[in-house]
């Protein structure tokens, strides 16, 4: 992508003149600079995002306290740009953030929990600190939200208008989405913290294991990539992490297997959405897809044998497959969409 000079002297010259401790509205045109860097190659673009992070980090040093959410979604680009910004510096992140998960306005608590929760990968010895933090908003959650609240948040005619406010917490879908993700991602990097959140999730356990997938996904699956994301997360932890976190998945029934058949039931139980979605430039489900199909192909069938719709699904997709107009080679896939559907077949 080519820019005209002028166009990028301009925004020098914006940039410059500046405050100090520039206005939501300089802040914001900050955030749009650092969203096209991500998608832009061109060197003084770069240039600009990294005189635009040393003036943000020089804010947070004449400032004690973040009052704006526009400048916390300033940084949140800044963990999003560079995933190599310095450990002091995410650190100073963590302690000027996690505080604000409970802030009575509604955008500083969704801002302050998502920026803690892209630099947890990234920061091992920071788990310790928000770890407390984690543990007192599950425990807030199972005492202070409500049958009601949670039948708002599944609804499909939820708004990103509402939320709660009672006198000690604040929150909505979004902000118990992200807190999902967070201890999802505790049970991903930093798993020697995992009992301590399994014993604040003790409630879990008396809901329905179907209620509990239901509310999952009108949870956490506002959109394709968010639901490629939970599949994929909990394929990870079933591949990967120790049995105290599987078994414990296990036992309310949120397995890679009966997450993806949910998910398929919730779009009709047809082969249409896992092609739809295989042929989306931009999406990470074909990644995901195969996983999980060689996950099953590794001897984890048993919840599948009696999904007849699952085999029709499965000769369905691998038809398609077989066909041309696919942007990649999908020969590996289909070998393993094969040898899947056979190996079904001989044990039924």
């Amino acid at each position: 992508m080519h820019h005209e000079k002028s166009a990028i002297d301009q925004c020098n010259q914006r940039i410059t003149h500046a405050s100090k401790v520039p206005t939501d509205h300089e802040l914001d045109f900050y955030h749009w600079i650092l969203k096209h860097i991500r998608a832009c190659e061109e060197s003084q673009c770069h240039q600009l995002g990294q005189t635009i992070q040393d003036g943000i980090l020089h804010i947070l040093t004449l400032q004690p306290q973040i009052n704006s959410c526009s400048l916390l979604v300033c940084m949140i680009d800044l963990v999003k740009n560079n995933n190599q910004l310095d450990k002091n510096r995410l650190h100073q992140f963590i302690s000027l953030t996690c505080h604000l998960w409970q802030h009575k306005k509604i955008y500083m608590c969704r801002k302050s929990i998502e920026l803690c929760k892209r630099i947890l990968p990234y920061l091992p010895d920071a788990a310790a600190v928000i770890l407390p933090q984690v543990v007192q908003y599950i425990e807030t959650c199972q005492t202070v939200l409500t049958r009601q609240d949670i039948a708002h948040m599944q609804s499909p005619e939820y708004t990103d208008f509402f939320y709660n406010s009672p006198a000690c917490f604040t929150f909505d879908r979004e902000c118990i989405k992200l807190m999902i993700q967070i201890v999802l991602s505790f049970f991903l990097y930093h798993p020697q913290h995992e009992s301590v959140l399994l014993t604040a999730m003790k409630d879990v356990h008396d809901l329905d294991p179907l209620e509990l997938k239901t509310m999952l996904f009108d949870i956490c699956c506002a959109n394709d990539d968010d639901t490629i994301q939970l599949l994929n997360t909990i394929l990870t932890l079933f591949q990967q992490s120790s049995s105290i976190v599987t078994d414990f998945l296990q036992s309310i029934d949120i397995t890679p297997h009966s997450l993806f058949l949910f998910f398929l039931s919730r779009c009709g139980n047809t082969h249409d959405i896992i092609i739809d979605l295989l042929l989306e430039d931009d999406s990470d489900f074909l990644s995901y897809f195969y996983r999980y199909i060689k996950y099953a192909n590794q001897g984890h069938l048993h919840p599948l044998l009696k999904q007849e719709e699952f085999l029709t699904i499965l000769a369905n997709t691998v038809l398609v497959l077989e066909g041309d107009g696919l942007p990649y080679n999908p020969k590996p896939l289909v070998k393993q969409l094969v040898q899947l559907e056979e190996t079904l077949y001989s044990l039924r």
